[in-house]
């Protein structure tokens, strides 16, 4: 719904990003639908917060979806702090944030060190893995469909089959 996407690949994980800036913006719609469509169905959000003094508060963010939620705020020339926070029922989730939580990107001594990036990405892809896994919203969904999926392979296995595997 838009012109452009970002997209990266991270240890065999692809990853796209909605960034809803360069989402289609609609004239004369108050909700932008189209913007919360993709946003309010993604599981973790990568927030870029400019300045200190604005504070995050992931209540005001209404989803069913929206469990992990990363804030990376700059705090002087080439230089970021990181917090995260959760829902409740997502478990700890790695990497640890480092003590004081700021990072350098890019790194004035070694251009190619990707440390902040790898940083990012891991802890994007273990947050969702751990809400998919353990947060309640979504353990009933994944039950839910896990009975569907075996009814619907038993049913496609005729019940002569059946019969004859309980006899072995």
């Amino acid at each position: 719904t838009g012109k452009y996407s970002v997209y990266t690949t991270y240890q065999g994980c692809k990853i796209m990003f909605h960034v809803s800036t360069l989402i289609h913006f609609t004239p004369g719609d108050p909700q932008q639908v189209e913007r919360k469509r993709h946003t309010g169905n993604d599981i973790v959000l990568l927030i870029f917060r400019q300045g200190e003094n604005t504070p995050f508060d992931p209540s005001l963010i209404r989803s069913h979806f929206n469990h992990v939620f990363i804030i990376v705020t700059p705090v002087g020339d080439n230089k970021y702090m990181v917090a995260v926070t959760c829902k409740d029922g997502v478990p700890y989730f790695g990497p640890q944030l480092l003590w004081p939580p700021t990072f350098e990107f890019p790194n004035p001594l070694d251009p190619n060190d990707m440390r902040f990036r790898s940083f990012l990405l891991s802890k994007m892809i273990n947050g969702q893995n751990a809400s998919l896994l353990y947060a309640p919203d979504f353990i009933f969904k994944f039950r839910q469909t896990r009975k569907l999926q075996l009814t619907n392979i038993l049913g496609s296995i005729p019940s002569s089959q059946l019969e004859h595997n309980r006899k072995s």
